[in-house]
């Protein structure tokens, strides 16, 4: 049985299939692996898994909150990153206000207090979040000024 740390076959010897899924496509991964499309995925999310910190011990002071889209139509996922080291550290699967709200209760009262800067796009809904939330430092993406204008 291949495990998240058992060796791929094919020449990727020294390599996980977990670590193989950072450069590849789970498609990809089975094909070399020479497993199935459940394993493989079951694989990822462990692998995944162990590469998250809990909200449990960050207490992060500077947050970037960004919507992406995944899927064909409308569908979002709210994605909280740690700015002082660089990590994604929540993610939210729609990106609804609700979403951003969750992130905060999970993170608690006190270490929303301790969030002084956040950085976000132009959209009322996450504004609404941080502003009910936090005492943060609003600071608007970039990437958006140039859009906006």
């Amino acid at each position: 049985m291949l495990t998240n740390t058992a060796p791929i076959p094919n020449g990727l010897r020294n390599t996980s299939a977990g670590s193989v899924c950072e450069v590849m496509s789970l498609w990809d991964v089975t094909t070399v692996a020479e497993i199935n499309w459940k394993t493989a995925k079951r694989i990822d999310k462990k692998y995944l898994s162990k590469l998250v910190t809990s909200l449990d011990v960050l207490s992060p002071q500077k947050i970037g909150v960004d919507e992406i889209a995944y899927r064909k139509g409308h569908n979002y996922l709210t994605v909280v990153r740690d700015l002082d080291i660089g990590s994604i550290i929540w993610v939210g699967e729609t990106g609804q206000k609700e979403a951003l709200d969750a992130f905060f209760k999970e993170l608690g009262e006190e270490k929303c207090s301790r969030i002084q800067v956040c950085v976000l796009d132009m959209w009322d809904p996450s504004i609404a979040s941080v502003r009910e939330h936090t005492h943060a430092e609003i600071v608007f993406d970039p990437e958006e000024w140039k859009t906006a204008r």
